[in-house]
């Protein structure tokens, strides 16, 4: 059976547009370091130790932090989303990530393309404490786990069901953070509020 050249490019070209249009949701973890500065506030007239009366002065405050989020980077909605932590890391006051009601195992219904969501932020203070009996916070490295599957439509309906047997999902991202891979960073440009 002789079958012509035509034909079998055409093919594929076909398998090649069906494999290409096989697309899949993609989630990231960014974790961001910030440098904000607030407005400026007035601190009013302060007393000094001579009971003198200082001028008022005007300050702005600075806050340096790391904003962790997810984002959908795919071209297509992520359904049944499920955050996890390992490795636990502890705030100031003694409070965990862990704890947080993201990390409860209950699933999010589901992400768009583009779509953000907003984890947590750990401040300067978290990660490098000034008291000698806190715990370091480059000391704490963590992983947050991220467990999803694709949208039940078109080529990923057979594959979806495949994992839904197991009660399993499709996709899987790992993302590790340590404190110590911001030591020695320049802090960012300020961003004024």
């Amino acid at each position: 059976m002789d079958v012509p050249v035509s034909a079998a490019i055409g093919g594929m070209r076909v398998a090649l547009q069906v494999a290409t249009a096989f697309r899949h949701p993609v989630l990231e973890v960014y974790a961001n370091l910030r440098h904000t500065i607030g407005p400026e506030e007035d601190l009013g007239p302060m007393r000094t130790f001579n009971k003198e009366v200082a001028p008022s002065s005007r300050v702005r405050r600075s806050d340096v932090f790391v904003d962790f989020i997810v984002v959908n980077i795919g071209g297509v909605r992520a359904e049944d989303v499920q955050l996890s932590l390992r490795g636990d890391f502890t705030k100031r006051h003694k409070k965990k990530l862990s704890s947080l009601a993201i990390f409860s195992g209950e699933p999010i219904a589901q992400m768009a393309p583009g779509q953000v969501l907003p984890l947590f932020r750990l401040d300067h203070d978290d990660l490098f404490p000034e008291r000698a009996d806190e715990v370091p916070g480059d000391s704490q490295e963590f992983t947050v786990e991220i467990r999803y599957s694709g949208p039940s439509a078109g080529l990923n309906w057979p594959l979806r069901k495949a994992h839904a047997v197991f009660k399993a999902r499709q996709y899987r991202n790992v993302f590790t953070f340590s404190p110590k891979y911001l030591r020695g960073l320049d802090v960012p440009a300020p961003e004024y509020t």
